[in-house]
C-alpha cells in the first residue's frame, strides 16, 4: 500500500507557532499525516469523487489544496493537543477548533457545498450526489406499493 501524505510540513506549521510548542525546525509529520490522510480517504469512500482520483494524491504536491488545508488542520490539532494536554481528560479548545473546522470543511466537500477546484478544472466530475439512484431508496416512487400504502400527503386522519 502506498503512503499518502495530504500535507507539507508547511500546511501544518501554518496553524502552529513553534516557539508556543517549542518544535524543532525539522519535525516531521509523518505519522500524524498518515493518521490524517487515513482519515480523509475514509470519509471520502463512496462519495462522489471516485477512489480512481483519491488514488492519486500521494505526496503534497499530488494533493488538490482545499485536502492539504484539512489535513493540515488535522495534523495540527493532533499535534497541538499532544503538546498542550496534560491528561487524556483535557483537550485544548484550540486542538478541538482546529480539528472541527477540518470537518466541517470535509464535509462540505462531501455534500457538494464545496468543490476542489482542481478537478474540475481537471475535468472530474466533483459535485452532485449523480451517484445516488432511486434504487439507493425504498420506498421510493418506482417501488410497486399497491394497497401497502398507509398515508399520503394532504389527507387528514
Amino acid at each position: 500500500m502506498p503512503d499518502y501524505a495530504y500535507a507539507s510540513n508547511d500546511d501544518v506549521m501554518t496553524h502552529l507557532s513553534a516557539s508556543v510548542l517549542n518544535l524543532d525546525d525539522d519535525i516531521d509529520f509523518e505519522k500524524e499525516g498518515h493518521e490524517a490522510a487515513t482519515y480523509i480517504r475514509s470519509y471520502l469512500f463512496g462519495t462522489h469523487i471516485s477512489n480512481s482520483v483519491i488514488d492519486t494524491w500521494l505526496t503534497p504536491d499530488d494533493t488538490p489544496a482545499l485536502i492539504r488545508a484539512i489535513a493540515g488542520k488535522m495534523i495540527a490539532a493532533k499535534i497541538y493537543e499532544r503538546e498542550t494536554s496534560s491528561n487524556a481528560e483535557e483537550v485544548d479548545p484550540y486542538a478541538v477548533r482546529l480539528f472541527n473546522q477540518a470537518m466541517a470543511t470535509l464535509s462540505a466537500i462531501i455534500d457538494g457545498r464545496l468543490v476542489i477546484t482542481e478537478l474540475v478544472d481537471a475535468g472530474v466530475s466533483v459535485t452532485g450526489t449523480t451517484h445516488i439512484t432511486d434504487g439507493n431508496f425504498y420506498p421510493n416512487d418506482l417501488a410497486p406499493l399497491g394497497d401497502q400504502i398507509k398515508f399520503k400527503m394532504g389527507v387528514d386522519y
